[in-house]
This record gives structure tokens, sequence and C-alpha cells, in this order.
């Protein structure tokens, strides 16, 4: 037996690594302590066939003396013995990230917003929601929380909804993602002797259900009921993205939309601090108008439209101030 090895060190946990000839153990003892702890070691026994542990639940920034035994006949060997410290809190290694926000069980007041923590987990995330032009409302949830249903929202309205993980007191990088509300019920009074009737103003690509009722002496009767789905349009695609109208410190991006309807738009680019900003636009603009730039320096902004919480293909202009 020997070889023994310490690998993959975190705040919390270790692996060890050894090498035996086959069928001479029946088990592993690994013995373990912190070496300025009076409470006594700590042990974990592996089958023989086994060469690598990894023991959990240790404490950060902290010195280990590790023991390794071979167990035959309720005998142990000599022992591998190391000595391992623990990583700091501050040196977890590669930290957790979000996954793209995923967006469903969108109401005239409410949605579903679901994401994963990747590389890890959080303590605590916090989620901003609110129309493009304000107000925002803030929500902080647990860690084990990987979906929340926003509510008390208003029909019809962009929603811009932000995420960022929480561990120590870090932050996570955003994760964002754009809902559009479904409409309110309309209403529409016929003549009684009307016996059709072309709806209009409807969205492509969406599920109707209409309710018709008789009116008798101001009460309605008992409802017919009929239901169809709109053609869809051909997907939305971002067109003619430039930049004009050039200065020492702003420039004007203008841009087009062929196929059908984006929910809204996402420009990106790095102010003059050399920060990624990131600006959410309504699905009706196509121009806007980017200052406080620096003179002299060359800009790259990129597009991209908004469908049901989707990013479409990015759209580049470059041009220099």
């Amino acid at each position: 037996m020997g070889g023994l090895q310490v690998q993959d060190v975190t705040s919390s946990s270790v692996t060890l690594i050894w090498k035996a000839r086959p069928g001479i153990f029946e088990s592993f003892l690994i013995r373990y302590e912190d070496v300025t702890d009076t409470l006594g070691p700590r042990e974990v026994t592996v089958p023989g066939d086994q060469r690598e542990v990894t023991l959990h639940d240790l404490s950060q920034d902290t010195r280990y003396a590790v023991s390794l035994y071979g167990v035959r006949g309720g005998k142990l060997s000599r022992p591998l013995k190391e000595e391992v410290t623990t990583d700091s809190s501050a040196d977890r290694g590669t930290p957790p990230r979000l996954s793209p926000l995923s967006v469903s069980e969108i109401r005239q007041d409410s949605f579903r917003v679901t994401w994963e923590p990747l590389d890890g987990d959080f303590d605590a995330y916090v989620l901003q929601y609110g129309p493009a032009e304000g107000p925002h409302k803030e929500e902080t949830l647990r860690g084990d929380e990987t979906t929340f249903l926003i509510t008390g929202l208003v029909a019809e309205v962009n929603y811009t909804v932000e995420l960022r993980g929480i561990l120590g007191d870090s932050y996570s990088d955003p994760e964002t993602t754009f809902v559009f509300t479904d409409g309110q019920p309309r209403e529409i009074d016929l003549e009684r002797d009307l016996r059709s009737y072309t709806v209009k103003e409807l969205k492509p690509g969406k599920k109707y259900k209409f309710f018709l009722y008789g009116l008798s002496d101001g009460k309605r009767s008992k409802p017919v009921t009929a239901e169809t789905s709109t053609e869809k349009l051909l997907p939305p695609r971002l067109d003619s993205f430039s930049a004009s109208d050039v200065s020492s410190d702003s420039v004007r991006l203008s841009w087009e939309v062929t196929g059908g309807e984006f929910d809204a738009f996402l420009l990106m680019y790095r102010d003059t601090e050399g920060k990624s900003k990131e600006v959410a636009l309504d699905n009706h603009e196509r121009t806007i108008e980017v200052d406080s730039l620096k003179p002299g320096k060359r800009y790259k902004f990129i597009l991209y439209g908004i469908v049901g919480g989707k990013r479409s293909k990015a759209s580049v202009a470059e041009t220099t101030t």
C-alpha cells in the first residue's frame, strides 16, 4: 500500500487516492482530524477494492491530518499519512452561475420563471421585474428555489425580468429575459339581427376562445363557445441594423423587422468604463440614440429580438465615434 495523494481540495471537501495490490485488504480505514481540535478524529471505512474517497463536511481554511490504514483480519496495517489544508471561502474554485431563464404559464396577470444553478449552489437569489419604463419590484428567494410565479401584473405589458445569484457577499452575473403578458378579455355588443361577425386585430399564432351570449331583459343566456387559432406569421427576423448620425459622443442605431413581431429588443454594448451595458426596448421601436460615448473609440453594438423570453440571432453594428 502506498502513493497516498490529495486532490480536488475545496473549502469543505478533499479527495484522497492511493495504491494497493488487489486482494490484499478487506477494507480501508481513513482517519482524519483537525490538527488544532481536541474533539478527536473522524473515521470513514471503504471497501477493499476502492482506491479513492472524498471527505465531506470539512471546515474551511483548516489543516487536517489524514491517516489511511489497510484492514485485514480485523487488524490495521501501518498507516499512510498526509496533511492538507482546506480552501478558504474566498477560494471556492469555479463560482456557480445561472442557466438562461425559462418562462411558462404566461397569463394576463402572471407568468412563471424557472432557472437552474450551474457549477455549484447559491445561498440565495434576487429577482427583479417590472415594465421597461419602471417601476421594478424585487424578491429575495432561497438558494434551494429554482422557480417563481410572478403575480399582480398588468395585461399586454412587456416585462423585464432579471435574476442574480448570491454567494456569500458576491452576486453572479445577471440573467435577463422579457415577457409580454396576455391581453384582457374583450367584449363586443352586436345587433340582435346579426348572425355573423368578423373579429379583427387578433395576434398571429394565438389560440382564441369565443363566448357568445344572448341578452334578454338585461340578462345573459347560457353561452355557446368556439375555439380557433390564428395563422402563424413567419418567425420575426432582424434586418438592416446600422449606425448613423455618428458624433464624438453619440450614435443613432436603426433596424428593421421582417416576418412576424418580436415581444421586445435587447441592445448590448460596452460603456465608457468598459462595462457591458444592456438596454431593453419596446417591440415597436426601430431606432435609438446611444449617448455618453467616448470620442475616437470604436464601438460594437449587438441587438437581439426577444420572443417568448428567448433571444433571436444577434445583429451586429460597429462604428467609430
